[in-house]
């Protein structure tokens, strides 16, 4: 997917609070009275277009033949996808409040940052850069590159409590358990892209190019926005947040059986309206580029690369409006099953841990896309000090990832580190893209 999650968190008895950022009803598992992590973060990359292989080969060319060219565009998608961010903590506190010696009521509270960027481009956008539009002559084809990007800080709250049912049939007890987790998010700065269309038609003669758009660019950041043809110049600094919204993490679990967990949840509702440095760019209708003026460009009074003839040429309107940015949202539906069941200083776990997670994005924008991801993990827990684990993914962006996880947990002190995606390192052939989770934490 554009963005990955933390996949390796679900079924690892150490990281049950971590995981509740993405399933919040694994608030409090595992814990017996709170944790505190002062240092985690989050980061990666991916897409479904190149590989590491692929840059590799293209450096190692003093010259890239025509041949070359024209199979990597053939092994090119419809849709060419990129997707890179990284989210950073600043702090997370966690705690239970027990009843009969059991977590009853879950709470956290942390602070920190994210930002997420992605960049969507089709197949004939990469040819025209290629190949230019010699071979477009004729024709009309669909170019519609769309990026995005959404940094912020955020405040959280999250919480959850358990509810006891003991079936009529069974005395095996099953709890049910709902959470949410509620943001405040202060918008740093924001490019978005929503739905662009822009098909060009080439001239058979080569005389003009036909463009019809109907485009939407919403730009706002910390610093003053510049405009397109003085893009390059410093806007004015400014630390008050340009941007404000909220964001909702709404989840339930169940548990039946002793050993065997289903959890549903809705990531990333809401978003950030940006209101101040805002400069929003739209275009409609049909616009013919004639080419530039050979004799100004001789002269140095004109450029190809020049953004004040780009914008004379296109001609957008320009607006200052508020706007409104959505998170990424998604569906989580995740199972969790643990055999040979243990306790250790009254925190119950389980020696081997299977869990099999399955994600939805809602659309395709910043960390998600409506491709559907499948994951399957296990984790094997000694005494519960020391965790072990390795993971499948499929779908999404990326189309196949393996990695592995690791988690320490010695008396109060606890610390791990993770990749969803370890498959770059074994072959530059066999991955698109990595990322990496690395934690600090206490316990008690």
């Amino acid at each position: 997917m554009n963005a990955q999650l933390n996949y390796y968190t679900f079924g690892d008895p150490h990281l049950a609070n971590q995981a509740s950022e993405n399933l919040p009803s694994l608030l409090g598992d595992h814990t017996k009275t709170g944790e505190f992590y002062p240092v985690t973060l989050y980061t990666g990359f991916t897409n479904n277009f190149i590989r590491a292989s692929d840059l590799s080969a293209f450096s190692a060319q003093t010259e890239i033949s025509r041949e070359d060219m024209d199979a990597y565009l053939g092994k090119l998608k419809p849709v060419n996808q990129f997707w890179a961010g990284y989210n950073a903590p600043l702090f997370q506190f966690f705690f239970n409040v027990p009843k009969k010696r059991k977590p009853f009521i879950s709470f956290g509270f942390g602070a920190g940052h994210r930002t997420d960027f992605n960049f969507d481009v089709n197949r004939e956008f990469l040819e025209l850069l290629i190949r230019g539009n010699k071979n477009m002559a004729g024709q009309t084809v669909p170019l519609a590159p769309q990026l995005n990007l959404l940094s912020y800080n955020q405040l959280f709250l999250t919480a959850s409590t358990v509810f006891r049912i003991i079936p009529w049939k069974n005395a095996q007890v099953v709890t049910i358990k709902p959470a949410v987790r509620v943001r405040y998010l202060s918008g740093l700065a924001c490019v978005r892209m929503p739905s662009p269309t822009l098909n060009m038609y080439t001239d058979p003669e080569g005389r003009y190019l036909d463009f019809d758009t109907d485009l939407r660019i919403n730009m706002s950041s910390i610093a003053d926005t510049p405009t397109l043809n003085d893009f390059a110049s410093q806007g004015e600094f400014n630390l008050n947040s340009p941007g404000k919204g909220w964001g909702f993490d709404l989840g339930a679990g169940i548990t039946v059986l002793r050993n065997l967990q289903l959890h549903a949840a809705l990531n990333d509702l809401g978003g950030i309206t940006f209101n101040r440095n805002v400069i929003n760019y739209s275009k409609q209708g049909t616009v013919r580029y004639d080419g530039v003026d050979l004799d100004k460009l001789n002269s140095g009074s004109d450029s190809l690369l020049n953004f004040t003839k780009l914008e004379e040429i296109i001609q957008p309107e320009k607006t200052y409006e508020s706007f409104r940015s959505p998170l990424g949202a998604r569906l989580i539906l995740s199972g969790m099953y643990g055999l040979q069941a243990r306790k250790r200083r009254r925190i119950p776990y389980f020696v081997h841990n299977l869990s099999f997670t399955y994600v939805q994005g809602l659309r395709d924008y910043l960390n998600t896309t409506t491709k559907p991801i499948a994951h399957a993990a296990y984790t094997y827990s000694f005494k519960n000090i020391l965790n072990l684990g390795t993971g499948v993914t499929l779908g999404g962006i990326s189309g196949f990832m393996a990695g592995a996880h690791l988690s320490l947990k010695a008396n109060w002190f606890k610390l791990g580190i993770a990749s969803n995606n370890l498959l770059p390192l074994i072959s530059t052939r066999a991955g698109r893209g990595t990322d990496l989770h690395a934690f600090l934490g206490f316990s008690f």
